[in-house]
């Protein structure tokens, strides 16, 4: 039974869930999805997994049948994890950092800018996301040009390029 694959701590519950799914789902004829479950191996080791049930209403197991597929994730769940670490390190960095740190896409509009980024041009973040650099020069002036054709040529080559530039002071 299905039930051997369950946690212990949820085992009992699950017999009450499979009936209602029964009578629910197999009616609308439908399936149904479920993620970011846990499962248990004959050792009693937890995994996580993934699960589809579907209702089985016209076929040879008779009527109120059910399938269900499981598919472990763990791999994937601490793949996940440890991507959101580096996230969070790259984040923590990039956000404490004095230098001014600016993502572009491939069509040379910024995707992100840091705070140090809006303390200088004394812009918000949504502002200034969205938008090519020519859009908004702020300190850069007709710099501006130089940089957006230095970005386009990076993106169309793929090859790191170097350019200095000197922001322009308000007074």
């Amino acid at each position: 039974p299905m039930e051997v694959l369950l946690p212990l701590e949820i085992r009992a519950d699950h017999a009450k869930q499979r009936v209602a799914f029964t009578r629910n789902e197999l009616r609308q004829k439908r399936s149904r999805y479920l993620a970011n479950l846990r499962a248990c191996q004959k050792d009693g080791h937890i995994f996580d997994v993934d699960i589809t049930r579907s209702g089985l209403t016209d076929s040879d197991f008779g009527e109120g049948s059910v399938c269900v597929s499981i598919r472990d994730v763990s791999q994937r769940r601490r793949m996940e994890a440890a991507l959101a670490a580096r996230e969070y390190e790259f984040r923590t960095l990039v956000e404490n950092a004095n230098d001014v740190v600016v993502r572009y896409d491939t069509e040379c509009r910024r995707i992100y800018v840091n705070p140090a980024w809006e303390r200088m041009h004394g812009l918000a973040a949504n502002d200034a996301c969205g938008k090519q650099v020519v859009d908004q020069p702020g300190k850069l002036g007709r710099q501006a040009e130089e940089l957006k054709a230095l970005l386009c040529r990076v993106m169309e080559h793929k090859r790191q390029e170097g350019l200095e530039l000197q922001w322009l002071d308000d007074a």
